[in-house]
């Protein structure tokens, strides 16, 4: 098992690694829906026809379909978009993620970095109840495109504002497509989190884009730290 010696500052992705994404998916779609019955729509019904569609297609345009399905009004798209963007989420940390923080709670550094629109994550930011544990919280989306992952702003940002070297920083991330290549070539350690689902649970790019290392649990990394 490899060893992280010398980490002073753990920095996670928040989408599929601290907390599964279809949580945040479905009670969008479940916000949406409960909208929907100021028309006189049964939004149970709703619901079960938008996860269908969902889990059929992808959730690209699930509002698109379900209501020209049901002929109504497609002007309803970008209501139901808002409604689904800024609603409150009901998610949950996963298990091991939970484990995790507990463990490395006040002996490191801990921060985050997101991409996606801002409102939407800031809201299951405050869902989730980060703020109570991590030290920064960026949301690359309140600095511009140009923050964005793989750029290298976020990380560069995280370790002058913290004052630790790159050398001491981990990054932990589940996306190969842009987690790791920017934090590598910056010096920082790298692990990717795969449990075996979610969206980029199968990909694989190339070495340049993978983290030093794979696991499949949260607390694996801990045992690493210890």
């Amino acid at each position: 098992m490899k060893k992280l010696s010398n980490i002073k500052c753990i920095v996670c992705d928040l989408d599929d690694t601290l907390y599964p994404e279809r949580q945040f998916v479905l009670s969008g779609l479940k916000a949406a829906a409960d909208y929907l019955s100021i028309y006189g729509i049964d939004s149970c019904e709703a619901f079960c026809e938008m996860k269908h569609i969902l889990d059929s297609y992808g959730r690209a345009f699930v509002f698109d379909k379900y209501l020209g399905r049901n002929n109504i009004d497609l002007s309803l798209v970008s209501v139901m978009v808002d409604v689904y963007r800024n609603h409150e989420p009901i998610i949950d940390l996963y298990d091991d993620a939970v484990q995790f923080i507990n463990r490395v709670y006040g002996n490191y550094v801990l921060g985050v970095i997101t991409d996606g629109l801002a409102t939407v994550q800031r809201n299951k930011i405050k869902a989730l109840d980060l703020a109570r544990y991590f030290d920064i919280i960026l949301v690359t989306d309140e600095y511009g495109e140009a923050w964005v992952k793989p750029s290298e702003l976020p990380y560069k940002f995280i370790t002058e504002k913290l004052s630790v070297n790159p050398c001491n920083c981990l990054y932990i991330g589940d996306n190969p497509n842009k987690d790791f290549i920017a934090a590598k070539k910056l010096g920082w350690h790298t692990m990717r989190i795969n449990r075996g689902y979610g969206e980029y649970s199968g990909y694989f790019i190339d070495e340049q884009h993978e983290a030093e290392e794979t696991v499949s649990n949260l607390m694996e990394i801990y045992n690493m730290l210890r």
